[in-house]
């Protein structure tokens, strides 16, 4: 069960934190799996921040409200995992469509290089999800920073809990923004290595994207319908601890 006596001191494992949006989720129930299974000794808590499945156990949850738009309702669920100090110094924050398909020995970072370099190869676009991640990065230079690193690969992304919380309550709270852009400021596993993206949707990316590092992602088609489903759903049978 999680420990409710409040924050840790430096030195213990982190915790795990996923942003959980949806009550009805298998993707989040093989999610926890493949951790449980992959990530063994690595980490203290699991925290669900959001809307608690009826089906798990174990677990700690920290209630969030539903903000009006996705990116919205995502600094909601970071900045109240930031403030409750039952949670460790240390926290790996995931989304609930994130796989360790292979065993992990540390929370390596993943990169995909330079942020200008990586909205470089897309169109300019209103979509919230471009806009949140240039934003976020434009913001992250003026504060000094410089032309950041894109974290955006869809990995978990260990963080210092109060630094992440000092910078997001600093970022303007009408604009919206993507927390990976502030692991610069706020991450706790340095730099990291250059990777591809993990989010894997189409058949072309589960061929060039599977075992390339061991962390995959997926959306609600890819894991109902897609090949990336199918693979995960094989490898993590059994249910962990955690399930009812």
């Amino acid at each position: 069960m999680a420990d409710e006596t409040g924050g840790t001191p430096s030195g213990v494992l982190p915790d795990l934190a996923y942003l959980v949006h949806e009550t009805e989720n298998e993707p989040l129930r093989y999610s926890i799996r493949s951790v449980a299974q992959n990530c063994s000794g690595l980490y203290g808590n699991i925290w669900i921040v959001g809307n608690m499945p009826d089906w798990l156990q174990g677990v700690g949850h920290i209630p969030s409200p539903r903000g009006r738009g996705k990116f919205v309702d995502i600094r909601n669920k970071v900045e109240a995992l930031c403030a409750d100090d039952r949670v460790a110094d240390q926290v790996v924050i995931l989304n609930d469509d994130y796989y360790a398909t292979e065993k992990i020995t540390t929370w390596e970072t993943y990169h995909m290089g330079l942020t200008s370099e990586y909205l470089k190869g897309k169109p300019v676009t209103s979509n919230t999800w471009f806009q949140a991640l240039k934003l976020t990065a434009e913001w992250m230079e003026r504060q000094g920073y410089g032309d950041i690193l894109c974290y955006e690969g869809h990995v978990p992304l260990l963080f210092d809990r109060h630094k992440l919380g000092e910078i997001i309550s600093r970022y303007p709270a009408k604009v919206i923004c993507d927390y990976p852009g502030f692991y610069p400021a706020a991450g706790a596993a340095g730099e990291g290595v250059r990777a591809t993206n993990a989010k894997i949707v189409t058949s072309e990316h589960f061929h060039e994207r599977i075992g390339t590092i061991p962390w995959a992602s997926s959306n609600d088609a890819s894991f109902a319908d897609g090949l990336i489903g199918g693979f995960i759903r094989g490898l993590f049978r059994t249910p962990s601890q955690y399930e009812l």
